[in-house]
């Protein structure tokens, strides 16, 4: 035992020991990354329990100390590798890691953190007020952050692996489509109402067209050809969210990039914003792209929230005119899910509705559809009448 290294107590200590002279306990060795990491305890029996830890993970072929980085810094990590998405998208998915940050929850290590952690962690965020689809937001996020570290080998399992519903409920407002009635008193209002109706011609063309607000925001009257009735979708307008600067970028999928077809209201609608829109002295140009439909009174391009904010004080305004007949809540996104909706109950097919939604893939074009009762009725009216008549031609 002569020449051992021994600890202020006279125990022994082991290879990449060593104990401090402010009586910590200290342990260095070298990671799965040929780098010489160091870990401390307060005790030798706290020191040698993580140096297991650090075997078992080793093992497993697992980063012990990659393990430590806290979920903000997995968050941020994963966030970069998402940077070439949609710019939409980033600052979606920025906007969440932002609140996550906000919760001290964030500051543990990933390796720290197990499923029961993070399931109380959302039970206990609902309880102090947060909203079932904020936490959704979360888990959109921090579950694919936790399998990239599992590919990365820092962690053997996905904390974040399990069904929101069996940890909180969900108390979202299911999102409808319009009816016909609720379309018919919108419009009717939008178009004589003085202090909103130059947001008439808007919600048609939202309407009818199913295409995004920010593909409305940035189309251009080039991208309009009225002789074929044809629309043009091949970008979208986007404004920062500190609103420094406007964003032209491409359409939010590839299959985004496609062309509608222009109804006789809409080509109306459209010839009227032109009309609007040429009354203004000045024509703004986004990266070398002028012509834009429709300006503020400030002569800029709208962007999303310069429609939403309007449309939703006019449904105020009517409800306040209108007890015994409300408007539910609007949105100029809602327009999109009425499209598509009204597209499957009229009978088009799945694969021509994505088409005119511009979805990459048909099950979101599904989330859009709200069936409705009363068409879905008529529609199994309609298909017995022909089997009858079928029968009884036979």
């Amino acid at each position: 035992m002569a020449g051992k290294r021994k600890d202020k107590k006279g125990r022994i200590l082991l290879k990449n020991e060593s104990e401090r002279s402010d009586g910590r306990y200290q342990y260095r060795y070298t990671d799965v990354f040929g780098k010489r990491q160091t870990f401390y305890a307060p005790t030798l029996d706290e020191l040698r329990q993580k140096e297991k830890e650090l075997q078992r993970a080793l093992d497993n072929g697992i980063s012990y100390s990659g393990g430590k980085m806290t979920i903000n810094e997995l968050v941020e990590k994963y966030l970069a590798l998402k940077s070439r998405k949609c710019y939409s998208t980033v600052t979606t998915y920025q906007s969440w890691a932002d609140s996550i940050k906000q919760e001290p929850f964030s500051q543990r290590s990933i390796c720290d953190v197990t499923k029961q952690d993070a399931q109380l962690w959302f039970q206990k965020m609902q309880e102090t007020g947060r909203a079932y689809s904020t936490l959704s937001a979360y888990k959109k996020l921090l579950k694919p952050a936790f399998s990239m570290a599992i590919d990365s080998k820092l962690l053997l399992q996905n904390p974040f692996d399990f069904r929101m519903d069996s940890v909180a409920s969900n108390d979202t407002v299911k999102r409808n489509a319009l009816t016909d009635e609720v379309i018919t008193t919108l419009l009717d209002f939008l178009k004589n109402d003085k202090q909103y109706a130059r947001y008439y011609d808007v919600c048609v063309v939202l309407l009818y067209t199913g295409m995004r607000v920010s593909e409305f925001c940035g189309l251009t009257t080039s991208d309009l050809d009225f002789e074929q009735r044809t629309i043009s979708i091949n970008k979208q307008l986007l404004r920062r969210n500190d609103g420094s600067r406007y964003i032209q970028r491409m359409t939010k999928t590839k299959a985004g990039m496609r062309t509608l077809f222009m109804s006789d209201a809409v080509s109306e609608s459209l010839h009227n914003m032109i009309r609007e829109r040429e009354k203004q002295k000045v024509s703004p140009m986004i990266d070398q792209c002028g012509g834009f439909l429709m300006l503020t009174r400030q002569g800029n391009p709208v962007v999303a929230c310069n429609l939403e904010v309007p449309l939703k004080k006019a449904v105020t305004k009517y409800n306040a005119e209108h007890p015994e007949k409300l408007l539910p809540h609007i949105t100029p996104h809602i327009f999109r899910h009425t499209f598509c909706s009204n597209m499957l109950n009229d009978g088009v097919s799945l694969p021509n509705t994505q088409a005119m939604m511009g979805h990459e893939n048909p099950n979101t074009t599904l989330t859009y559809a709200h069936p409705d009762a009363t068409q879905a009725m008529a529609e199994m009216a309609r298909i017995n009448r022909q089997r009858e008549q079928a029968r009884a031609s036979v």
